[in-house]
C-alpha cells in the first residue's frame, strides 16, 4: 500500500507493508488519520497515517481473504467484508468486532465484494457474488426490505450519493446501476461503457458525477445529476423511451442520448 502526494504525483516515503498477501481495499477515517487495509492473507489493518506504524495487530474474522474496508461518517465503526460470504462491524477504538456477522449477498462460492455506509451511518449496502445488494439497518443489524437485483452477474462495487438517497452499483458484467434508495427501484436503465468489469465506483462531493474504474484499465466520469434529477421524472411521465428529439428538447445540458428508462 502507498501513499501519495496528489499535487506533485510522487510518493509519500516507502509502502506499508505488514500483509502477507496481496492487498485487496484501503480506505481512510473521515479525519484522515487512520487508514484501512484489507488483504487476501484474511486480515485487515489499521494504520497511523502520520506515524505509518500499524494500529496494534490485524483483526482477523476468520471467514477468508479480506474483501472491502469502509469507516462509517463518524469514523468510530469500520465494516469489512470476507469472500467467506459475511461482513462485520467493528469498534475502532476498542478493535473488538460489534457482534456477529452479517451474512450478506452471497453466492455459492460465498464472496461479499464490497460494503459502503450510507452519508448518516445508519444504513449500510452490501454487494456480493450472486448479483444482489442488501440494505442494512446498522442499529437493529437486520435487512431493509428484499435485496435489489437488476445487474447481471457479480456485484463489485457499491457507493452512496452525499445526500444518501442514491445508490450506484457497479458490475462484473461492465454495467452500473443507480438506486432510488428510498423507493429501492433502479433511476433509469444501465449506464454501459465498458466491455470490462467495474470494480469501483464514487460520487463526487456535489453529487453530480459518478467516477467508474474498470477492469480493462479505463475510468470513466458519468454525469448523473440529469438520471436523477430529470430523466427519472420524465421517463414516468413518458412511460416509455425519449426519443432522440425529445432527449435534445428535455435534456438539452446533458450528455448524447442514451436509452435509460427502464
Amino acid at each position: 500500500m502507498r501513499l501519495w502526494d496528489v499535487a506533485t504525483h510522487k510518493p509519500i516515503g516507502a509502502p506499508f507493508t505488514g500483509h502477507d498477501g496481496a492487498g485487496g481495499a484501503v480506505a481512510f477515517s473521515p479525519d484522515g488519520k487512520t487508514l484501512a487495509t484489507s488483504s487476501f492473507d484474511g486480515t485487515v489493518r489499521l494504520w497511523d497515517v502520520a506515524t505509518r506504524r500499524p494500529i496494534g495487530g490485524p483483526l482477523t474474522s476468520g471467514t477468508g481473504p479480506g474483501g472491502a474496508v469502509a469507516f462509517s461518517p463518524d469514523g468510530k465503526t469500520l465494516a469489512t467484508s470476507s469472500f467467506g460470504g459475511t461482513f462485520r462491524l467493528w469498534d475502532v477504538a476498542t478493535r473488538r468486532p460489534i457482534g456477529g456477522p452479517f451474512t450478506g449477498s452471497a453466492s455459492p462460492a460465498g464472496v461479499v465484494d464490497s460494503v459502503a455506509f450510507s452519508p448518516d451511518g445508519k444504513t449500510l449496502a452490501d454487494g456480493g457474488q450472486d448479483g444482489t445488494v442488501r440494505l442494512w439497518d446498522v442499529a437493529t443489524r437486520r435487512p431493509i426490505g428484499g435485496p435489489l437485483t437488476g445487474v447481471n452477474g457479480p456485484i463489485l462495487s457499491v457507493a452512496f450519493s452525499p445526500d444518501g438517497k442514491t445508490l450506484a452499483v457497479g458490475g462484473q458484467n461492465g454495467a452500473v446501476r443507480l438506486w432510488d434508495v428510498a423507493t429501492r427501484q433502479p433511476i433509469g436503465g444501465p449506464l454501459i461503457g465498458d466491455n470490462g468489469a467495474v470494480w469501483s465506483v464514487a460520487f463526487s462531493p456535489d453529487g453530480k458525477t459518478l467516477a467508474t474504474g474498470s477492469v480493462n484499465h479505463s475510468a470513466r466520469l458519468w454525469h448523473v445529476a440529469y438520471l436523477v434529477d430529470v430523466v427519472t421524472h420524465l421517463c414516468a411521465s413518458a412511460g416509455q423511451q425519449l426519443t432522440p428529439a425529445e432527449w435534445a428538447r428535455y435534456v438539452p445540458s446533458g450528455p448524447a442520448y442514451q436509452s435509460v428508462c427502464p
